[in-house]
């Protein structure tokens, strides 16, 4: 099975960013286009509204320059967009992925790879933190925020509605039982997601194992 590890190689792992709230990823990479679209970078973008695939690079100067680029992957869920940057080489996208088959996948960035090592040069270096500042820009311009939201910081208790701690097994309130509640871990990935989700919204992963059905409202405390 194909990763994106194998195909970035053990030593390039991209990065990964979670911004929470309703952000579009077609706005983003729209925003992205429009910034990095000037003289000296270029830009293009392609996917559908909700998994984007954004290259940025260095217009060459000489046709003997390395054709080498950014590459962002933006995957839109219902309350969060997951950024993910890698290098590889210049390419012409939507006839890489017409040939490789890639739009079926889940994550559009396994297209990432073919890296070259002028990429690694102070002048990616810098063209990469720009980016994430593009990126940050936006993200805060609509609302999003980094780190963990504020629903995945307690849990709410099902019976009675009121906060708890995350780890906390039973309601300060009520009493009810906390555990089938609590944020689920991506076993592949290791990323926090709520309770009910049954997917991984960062790398597609199933969550395994059964869902409990969100209960009714309890006319007493439990004891």
């Amino acid at each position: 099975m194909t990763t994106l590890s194998s195909i970035l190689g053990s030593d390039q792992q991209p990065d990964t960013r979670t911004y929470w709230g309703k952000i579009s990823a077609q706005g983003l990479a729209q925003a992205l286009v429009a910034h990095f679209q000037t003289p000296t970078t270029r830009a293009q973008m392609t996917g559908d509204p909700t998994r984007i695939l954004v290259q940025i690079g260095n217009r060459p100067v000489e046709p003997s320059d390395p054709a080498t680029a950014l590459t962002v992957g933006i995957v839109q869920d219902e309350d969060s967009i997951t950024v993910t940057m890698g290098q590889q080489k210049w390419i012409g996208i939507a006839a890489d992925l017409a040939r490789t088959g890639i739009m079926a996948l889940i994550n559009p960035w396994y297209l990432l790879g073919e890296l070259d090592d002028v990429a690694r040069n102070v002048d990616w270096l810098a063209l990469r933190n720009q980016v994430w500042e593009v990126i940050d820009q936006y993200c805060h311009s609509v609302g999003g925020s980094l780190g963990i939201p504020p629903e995945l910081k307690q849990v709410v208790c099902p019976y009675c509605g009121v906060g708890n701690p995350v780890g906390q097994p039973k309601c300060s309130a009520c009493g009810a039982p906390l555990g089938d509640y609590q944020p689920v871990t991506c076993p592949k990935c290791g990323y926090l997601l709520p309770w009910n989700k049954r997917f991984c919204t960062r790398c597609g992963a199933s969550l395994t194992g059964d869902k409990p059905a969100q209960p009714k409202q309890k006319r007493s405390a439990l004891i």
